[in-house]
């Protein structure tokens, strides 16, 4: 856990100066910076240099910048994971696996198929390699190849013509993932500068690039319509065995642009061996750590609070920093999401898939205890739950009925525990429209509660994404894999906190300060 002063007089404040300089027209110039909050704050302090009213220079994002060059729309894991199964059955066709097979190790190979993309590796090459060295393996266990080791590598050898097939059909929808987005791009930025030959490019922040970012760069740099400025330190530069400045170090010593113009290297620093004041302190647990935090802060007055940042380098840690927060603390700006596989509605929609895969139409006792006892049902339910509680264990039930729940509720309660509990074993999609209509009457309950009320709705809307998928691909026919789907989309799900970027204490993840500089 680090606590920092936020003090933005640093590398944006260089970076501004050094622009105003050298053009005439900032309005036809683009900043390109590796996160929208940077962008954020280079905008405001831009807004403190330049007195006069005049139209805003653009100031885009990485994935921003690929978006203008390709004009392609990115896909998300999910939608790119169903491309690929149409893909991979186009391609082995009658030997394809069905999509509950498939959708164990396809993420895997997506995952590959953008690296390769992002490092411009040539997939023939790469694929056919790949197999031949699968092929050697094989041949030297044994000489004679059983039927499953005859398909393992013919799949090695179809790689190729499922990733040309896949590709191609994204690109005639001008659709990407990242990797595509990437290869695409690099592709097509010397055309772009061509095209856009009244604008000026300033490249801020960037570190460790991927293959397709360098060749991004060093076409910009060429073109000689913009610059790109790194933050980086003497100290790390010139250090042949430092890791940070690793990278940034290879592409001094490296990049045709930098070896024909040395001087045109921007910007290297000397801060980093100013003397600082620098407090450890030891603390165990994460609990333990937030708490801390805590208390620090309470020794900061309205202005100190303003120019702070509290930086996490693990998201588990935001929750218990919120309820760490002293009371003299009134307002903060959240920059890192709070994941939904985290919330209390992710451990109820698991009671709810456990209750949809029981076997038997009957409902096991410790699901329905487990229901129950969640705080969420509690605060829908009336009281008559724990008395149902108290009939299972008295009794010594095991199996209950469905219509034995429902005699100890009120009527007005049986359409919600109808849309939780009813089984739908055969059809996916009326589970799914259930689940939507008791996140709705969990959503109506909750207005005195926020922050489940976000929780609840952010369920609500994955499930409606859910429904679509079940509506365009025929193929999630069972409940066990639109869980497994439920769990893809899933982990890469947060809650995002609203709040603004300026004169309040900070709350951020490690990657969120970069381009920004701290003071203490």
């Amino acid at each position: 856990m680090l606590k920092k002063q936020l003090i933005m007089s640093g590398f944006i404040n260089q970076c501004i100066a050094y622009v105003l300089a050298k053009e005439t027209e900032i309005s036809s110039c683009v900043f390109i910076l590796p996160s929208k909050r940077a962008g954020n704050f280079l905008k405001k302090e831009l807004a403190k240099e330049i007195p006069d009213t005049l139209y805003a220079p653009e100031v885009w994002s990485i994935e921003e910048f690929l978006h203008e060059i390709t004009a392609m729309q990115e896909l998300s894991s999910t939608q790119a994971l169903f491309k690929l199964y149409e893909a991979y059955c186009s391609v082995v066709k009658k030997e394809a696996e069905a999509f509950d097979v498939f959708i164990t190790w396809g993420q895997t190979l997506l995952h590959d198929f953008n690296e390769i993309d992002r490092y411009l590796i040539n997939p023939e090459e790469f694929f056919t390699y790949l197999s031949n060295i699968q092929d050697i393996n094989h041949w030297a266990l044994t000489s004679n190849k059983t039927t499953l080791v005859k398909k393992y590598l013919e799949f090695w050898k179809q790689l190729p013509a499922i990733y040309n097939v896949f590709t191609t059909n994204l690109l005639k929808e001008k659709l990407a993932y990242q990797g595509l987005m990437y290869r695409q791009a690099a592709a097509k930025c010397a055309h772009f500068f061509k095209e856009n030959k009244e604008k000026r490019f300033y490249v801020i922040g960037f570190n460790a690039l991927n293959d397709a970012e360098q060749q991004l760069f060093q076409t910009l740099l060429a073109s000689e319509q913009g610059d790109v400025l790194w933050d980086i330190d003497k100290a790390f530069l010139e250090d042949p065995y430092h890791d940070a400045g690793l990278f940034i170090r290879k592409y001094k010593n490296t990049w045709a642009y930098y070896q024909r113009y040395p001087d045109r290297f921007k910007f290297i620093d000397s801060s980093y061996k100013n003397t600082k004041d620098i407090k450890i302190y030891e603390v165990s647990k994460n609990v333990g750590q937030a708490k801390q935090v805590g208390e620090i802060l309470t020794k900061f007055d309205a202005e100190q609070l303003a120019n702070t940042a509290v930086v996490m380098n693990d998201e588990s840690l935001l929750t218990p920093m919120l309820n760490a927060l002293p009371e003299n603390i009134t307002e903060v700006n959240i920059t890192m999401g709070l994941p939904l596989v985290e919330t209390p509605i992710a451990a109820l929609i698991e009671i709810l898939f456990d209750i949809q895969q029981e076997k038997k139409d009957t409902y096991y006792y410790k699901n329905i205890v487990a229901f129950l006892h969640h705080p969420i049902i509690q605060r829908k339910l009336s009281s008559a739950g724990d008395k149902l509680i108290k009939e299972i264990q008295e009794e010594n039930l095991v199996f209950i009925e469905l219509s034995t729940v429902l005699e100890f509720f009120e009527p007005e309660e049986h359409p919600f525990l109808n849309f939780c509990l009813r089984k739908n074993r055969s059809s996916p999609k009326q589970f799914i429209q259930h689940l939507t209509e008791a996140l709705l009457a969990l959503k109506d309950s909750l207005s005195d509660a926020p922050v489940l009320k976000e929780y609840v709705f952010q369920f609500y809307q994955l499930f409606n994404q859910l429904l679509v998928l079940t509506e365009q691909y025929p193929y999630l026919d069972t409940i066990p894999l639109v869980r497994l789907m439920y769990k893809e989309q899933l982990q890469s799900l947060s809650v995002d906190f609203k709040g603004s970027p300026y004169g309040n204490l900070q709350l951020m993840g490690m990657l969120e300060t970069r381009v920004l500089d701290y003071e203490n």
